[in-house]
């Protein structure tokens, strides 16, 4: 279901037993979250030692969460880093 435009989902990431908690704001149409800087921060630091992330996604409408692989998370940033300006 997608979050309602104004939204501000909690997002909770946690690796090897460490948790981080962000601020989200939806992307149109509602069903994408962007996260803060701070966490591309992490994904192209800490992140790259794990193989999964555990994701809770927290809001008044709804919350769900679940496990996402990141085998080859660095390759995947260097390629997007190569392809896509900075902005």
């Amino acid at each position: 279901t997608p979050f309602p435009p104004r939204a501000r989902p909690d997002v909770t990431i946690g690796v090897d037993g460490k948790e981080w908690r962000f601020d989200a704001r939806i992307v149109p149409p509602g069903a994408e979250l962007l996260l803060p800087a701070e966490a591309m921060s992490l994904a192209a630091g800490p992140w790259q030692s794990a193989h999964e992330l555990a994701v809770k996604v927290t809001s008044q409408q709804q919350s769900f969460g679940g496990v996402i692989p990141i085998e080859g998370l660095a390759e995947a940033l260097a390629t997007l880093a190569a392809n896509c300006p900075a902005g």
